[in-house]
């Protein structure tokens, strides 16, 4: 996975300034999908912890600590409940590709968000085992490229040039890598939800920026009872090698 959960250096902020006081998501409908804070238009949804990479500074603390599992179709079923008309989702691990369903969920996600841009974050591992759902199934790809998949970024770059790809250079060994232990001054940087558009659904949680599942595994718990609204944590800034 990326050490840079955003995806591409392209994208563009929404927000800027202090952090907004309504930040609630509302549960979505077909007719109704401006129920989300204005300006959330991505999600990170984890697939898998599961990865092929065991990165010492991984941001989503992947061989760190937690739990390494692949997530059922009904824990993407509860995630849709209040995501349900984003703009993009974008699939993340772990490693996406090492999902054991991984050809049969991904195709079904576009409808069952109601999403206009399927994004995936890959090392390039199950890009061959992969190709025509990957090839068919996605607008854009964040490849994070640590020098062990030439031939899955090639692949990517000439035979899918219909998918937007962007690639991070994360070094040999992740040798590009934020230390984990560089903490910052504490405040919130580009990947806050109320700056960068985006947010995370990691473990059944959601996170208020893209590293956070990796730092504070704790977010906001998807229950039943809050499927109906559902308040955004604050990034752990305090905790975090990025934060300015």
């Amino acid at each position: 996975m990326s050490n840079i959960a955003t995806g591409s250096a392209e994208r563009k902020f929404m927000m800027y300034g202090p952090r907004p006081s309504a930040s609630r998501i509302c549960s979505f409908s077909e007719e109704s999908a401006e129920k989300m804070i204005p300006g959330i238009t991505n999600v990170n949804l984890d697939l898998t912890t599961n990865c092929d990479q065991r990165c010492p500074n991984c941001c989503a603390a992947v061989g760190l600590g937690r739990v390494l599992q692949h997530h059922p179709w009904e824990y993407f079923e509860r995630a849709a409940k209040v995501l349900y008309g984003i703009e993009r989702v974008n699939c993340t691990g772990g490693e996406p590709t090492f999902h054991p369903q991984f050809a049969e969920f991904v195709p079904r996600f576009k409808e069952l968000f109601g999403c206009k841009v399927l994004a995936m974050t890959t090392d390039g591992w199950g890009v061959n085992k992969h190709f025509d759902v990957i090839s068919a199934t996605f607008d854009e790809i964040d490849f994070s490229y640590y020098h062990t998949n030439p031939g899955a970024l090639a692949m990517i770059k000439h035979l899918m040039p219909h998918i937007r790809l962007n690639v991070y250079d994360a070094g040999q060994g992740a040798s590009n890598f934020t230390p984990r232990d560089k903490i910052g001054p504490g405040g919130a940087c580009e990947r806050a939800w109320w700056r960068s558009g985006t947010i995370a659904y990691a473990d059944g949680r959601v996170h208020g920026c893209c590293v956070a599942p990796g730092i504070k595994p704790d977010g906001g718990l998807l229950t039943i009872a809050m499927e109906s609204a559902m308040e955004i944590p604050d990034p752990p800034c305090a905790s975090c090698w990025w934060s300015e």
